[in-house]
């Protein structure tokens, strides 16, 4: 899976999912992306938090997702619910 990050810089990283393993790659380790994710940093990190809805990062033009909808769906579902949106919520609650 191929994230494009669109601004402020663009760069592109690779999430490979392969169970029990995740890896994080700078540089494409096959010749094809199952899906692409092209954003805004700002749009990706409002997305994980929780602040923003994929879908509406698409409808904003903030965010694009090419590839098969089962996978689409796969991704929309981690918005909100990773450690990134955990820990931001322990910082909110005062939590060091």
């Amino acid at each position: 899976m191929r994230f494009d990050v669109t601004a402020p810089e663009r760069e592109s990283f690779w999430l490979l999912l392969e169970a029990p393993h995740v890896e994080v790659c700078r540089r494409p380790p096959t010749d094809h992306d199952d899906l692409v994710v092209r954003a805004t940093a700002e749009a990706l990190v409002r997305w994980q938090l929780g602040e923003m809805s994929l879908g509406d990062a698409m409808a904003a033009g903030r965010m694009q997702v090419d590839g098969p909808l089962e996978l689409e769906r796969m991704v929309a579902a981690w918005g909100g619910s990773g450690t990134v949106a955990a820990f931001a919520a322990a910082l909110a609650a005062g939590a060091t």
